[in-house]
């Protein structure tokens, strides 16, 4: 009897860690791992920063022309014109239609 009851809490103890894990792994944004590599410049006025790509994406802000911003390696590869940036500005990281990016060649030297 005894023996039954540690085995049963045994199982319960992995099966209770084996949750707690995987509830870290859900709510762990995956863009937090994204790597910021490639400085830039808006080239725009009023260019919106969306939580989402997509022209549905909440827009967290307005960007304009000159505003420096770094692209992330992340990619989404159902919205491929759109790039996953930092903006220096405030931090705020998000998406942009790629066709306002300007690479910064001064950020590099």
């Amino acid at each position: 009897m005894k023996r039954k009851l540690m085995k049963r809490i045994k199982i319960n103890t992995i099966n209770a860690f084996a949750l707690f894990l995987t509830a870290i792994i859900l709510t762990t944004p995956l863009v937090a791992y994204a790597a910021f590599v490639q400085p830039g410049l808006v080239n725009g006025d009023g260019v919106r920063l969306r939580e989402t790509p997509g022209l549905n994406g909440v827009v967290l802000g307005l960007m304009y022309r000159g505003e420096k911003i770094t692209l992330s390696d992340e990619i989404d590869h159902d919205y491929p014109a759109w790039v996953y940036l930092r903006r220096e500005k405030n931090q705020t990281v998000g998406w942009m239609e790629w066709s306002y990016f300007i690479h910064d060649w001064e950020s590099e030297s």
